[in-house]
């Protein structure tokens, strides 16, 4: 629905670092042959007993939750470095956070060689040299749904996500379905999201209709992600999503704040009303 060229799905749960915000302000020159996730840092509200067991969300303030989490979202980042993972370590030995004009599609013949070396060594490979069954080379699996953004044209290339009454592994599949035409990237700290922890959704399993989930991340499901599942099967797409609906919709301008380091900022341009229903073909 969106009018953007880059689209970002994330969850309701996350909040960004500085950061992340500050990459998300070049989305606009960013290249279209890529899609990016980040690495995802986790956090827990403790109450305070004087103000009631339910009151931290009210006083904890964004700025301090941040700071706070910086110093484990590093150390998280080079333990994910020592567990082997060739595109987080790429991405930390060359600070492709702060090097976001290593993405700019006006810059794709001069930096074509540095990413042939990114695809020779960190390059995410779906093909028939990996074992059948197992996890592909170089996928990045670790909470992927909770920053992906990737051009419009790729989301429709790809169909978008699979449209199955589940809440787990629709990100991964997701995930495949770009690997077949684009290249992955991570982004991670100082860029990172900071998800605030919860029961997992599955263990609820009481009037779930996703108690028992049609794929559970089978890794040969991702050399062919756009065969349909057998709960597909007769559903038009265009059905799916309020497709009939036009919800309200806002539209920002990327700014900076003068004498805050270049900082970006968003500002409300205006705000658009629902519009009238379209009628059924």
């Amino acid at each position: 629905r969106s009018a953007g060229d880059m689209l970002l799905a994330i969850n309701a749960d996350d909040m960004f670092s500085p950061a992340l915000f500050d990459f998300l302000a070049h989305a606009r020159h960013l290249r279209r042959d890529t899609f990016f996730l980040a690495q995802t840092s986790h956090f827990s509200f403790r109450a305070r007993p004087d103000l009631g067991p339910d009151c931290a969300p009210f006083y904890a303030i964004y700025e301090e939750l941040l700071q706070a989490a910086g110093a484990p979202a590093e150390q998280e980042k080079y333990e994910l470095v020592g567990q082997g993972r060739p595109p987080v370590e790429f991405s930390q030995r060359h600070d492709l956070c702060r090097a976001p004009e290593l993405f700019w599609a006006s810059a794709h013949g001069s930096q074509e060689p540095f990413w042939q070396r990114y695809d020779a060594d960190a390059g995410l490979r779906v093909n028939e040299s990996d074992t059948p069954g197992t996890m592909p080379h170089n996928f990045y699996d670790l909470y992927v749904g909770d920053f992906m953004l990737a051009s419009r044209v790729a989301w429709h290339r790809v169909n978008g996500a699979p449209m199955l009454m589940q809440s787990i592994a629709i990100d991964h599949l997701v995930s495949c379905r770009f690997a077949q035409s684009i290249r992955q990237v991570v982004l991670v700290a100082p860029c990172f999201v900071l998800h605030q922890s919860h029961p997992r959704s599955m263990t609820l399993r009481k009037g779930r209709v996703d108690k028992t989930p049609e794929w559970c991340g089978q890794w040969e499901r991702c050399r062919d992600p756009l065969r349909r599942f057998r709960s597909e099967h007769g559903v038009l797409r265009r059905q799916w999503g309020f497709s009939r609906a036009r919800f309200p919709e806002a539209r920002f301008e990327v700014g900076t704040v003068a004498g805050v380091g270049g900082a970006a900022t968003l500002r409300v341009l205006d705000s658009l009303p629902p519009a009238p229903v379209r009628p059924s073909a």
